[in-house]
């Protein structure tokens, strides 16, 4: 049987002996694990070890037992304590009550009250333990009866008939249901949306079958059976949701409800998942995807075919989005064997499409007019920037319009004209451009359809 661990404090040492003697002779259920003449010896201790009561002399050398009252009171609200005092005074009352201090004891001390108070303690300390781990068995039963109630809505092999031996209340999971999605504008943390879930209602049971920070899925089961009183419970309970969200979080939620008369037909219901609105929700909030959890959350109970049509309708609405050819990813998706492939596929668009967005092209054509008389080559440059031939010749060219080639000859026919019209000789400028005198020369008029001569009258210079 667990011991509970009591820590004596009093700078006299003839009373510190008194406490250890009477204590460990009429308290049972208590292990004294320290003993100590002053306040600040106390703390320490038990900044760093555990302890369920404290009994301690106010008038204690280094840090006095209020101090010890205060700083337990703060940190270690977990800890009963028992004052000792010399001192018949109110107001060491009135300070130890403030800091939820058990009761005083006065000296010269009564070591039958002292061994009653103890076993007070100690009886109260277990009731909260046995009230713990009863409500700990509550919670465990619960978290259970919904992964079992999961496994059931995720079309595994689990029967009905099995899901009713583990569910307590399994009658009313054959009366009519209906799954509610909720999207939220503005982001809301699992803890948030499983306290919004349990809000306080007697006609429904709710369960939160998957989330994340901007969605919810719940399934709802109403313990009668009538149509009528279903649908007052469930506006009321939606009600209440947009109440709070709005009060909470200063957004609002959007609702898709779909009937069932049981759980049974959820099961066998393709339709379950707004696939459409869940596709949306991944457009919108792609670019802040981390990690896999994101994912997971919120499409925790969809099988391979439901990871097939979201990823699909995703990836058709991102390549619109940003104007990206992903047939070749849609492919490979349509012909995935499970899950996890999908999933990767997802991530390797949103890393490409994260890449692209931040491909610094601005800075890369300051680069290349700085540069133009420079022997530039593409492997050269992508280098430079961090990145892999291939790619950047790929990303390049969609933002460029032009191959790398074609727009360095752009680049050097304008860096030639704009030094023409400064009048800067044509061996200086063939040295500006990376090109020979004669090559310059051929080059300009086969651009632009006149030579140096003809180009500099046209301009006046």
């Amino acid at each position: 049987m667990y011991k509970q661990k009591v820590v004596i404090a009093d700078d006299e040492r003839v009373t510190l002996q008194g406490l250890r003697f009477v204590i460990e002779d009429s308290c049972p259920d208590v292990e004294i694990v320290g003993e100590f003449y002053n306040g600040k010896d106390v703390m320490e201790y038990i900044s760093t070890n555990p302890v369920d009561i404290i009994v301690i002399d106010i008038c204690m050398p280094v840090m006095t037992g209020l101090d010890v009252l205060k700083y337990i009171y703060e940190k270690k609200k977990d800890i009963k304590t028992v004052i000792i005092t010399g001192y018949k005074d109110f107001e060491y009352a009135r300070t130890a009550i403030q800091y939820n201090c058990y009761t005083l004891l006065t000296k010269p001390l009564d070591f039958d009250k002292v061994t009653q108070v103890i076993n007070e303690l100690c009886k109260e300390n277990l009731e909260n333990i046995l009230s713990i781990q009863e409500s700990t068995k509550h919670i465990l039963k619960e978290r259970e009866q919904q992964r079992m109630l999961l496994t059931y809505f995720m079309n595994s092999i689990l029967s009905f008939d099995e899901l009713s031996k583990k569910i307590d209340n399994i009658k009313e999971l054959e009366n009519k249901c209906c799954v509610v999605e909720l999207f939220s504008n503005e982001s809301i943390s699992y803890e948030s949306w499983c306290d919004i879930c349990e809000i306080n209602n007697q006609n429904i049971n709710i369960y939160c079958v998957s989330s994340s920070e901007n969605y919810a899925k719940l399934l709802v089961f109403f313990k009668e059976n009538k149509a009528s009183s279903n649908q007052m419970h469930l506006n009321l309970f939606l009600g209440d949701i947009v109440h709070i969200i709005k009060a909470s979080f200063g957004t609002t939620v959007t609702q898709n409800v779909k009937w069932y008369d049981s759980l049974r037909e959820i099961r066998s219901d393709k339709g379950t998942l707004n696939l459409d609105k869940i596709a949306d929700y991944f457009l919108r909030y792609i670019m802040k995807f981390t990690d896999e959890e994101n994912v997971n959350s919120i499409l925790y109970s969809c099988t391979l075919d439901d990871y097939i049509e979201i990823s699909k309708s995703l990836v058709q609405k991102i390549g619109i989005r940003f104007s990206l050819d992903f047939s070749e990813y849609i492919r490979r998706i349509e012909n995935a064997t499970d899950i996890q492939t999908v999933k990767d596929l997802m991530f390797s668009i949103r890393d490409e499409i994260r890449i692209d967005a931040d491909f610094p092209i601005n800075r890369i054509k300051n680069y290349l007019y700085d540069n133009c008389g420079e022997n530039l080559r593409m492997d050269k440059v992508a280098e430079y920037f961090g990145y892999n031939y291939s790619y950047f010749s790929r990303i390049f060219k969609k933002k460029i319009g032009d191959s790398f080639s074609d727009y360095i000859a752009a680049v050097r026919l304008e860096r030639t004209k704009e030094l023409l019209k400064k009048g800067i000789s044509i061996e200086q400028i063939a040295e500006e451009v990376g090109y020979d005198i004669s090559y310059v020369k051929k080059k300009f008029k086969m651009e632009t359809g006149l030579s140096i001569k003809e180009f500099l009258d046209s301009e006046g210079v």
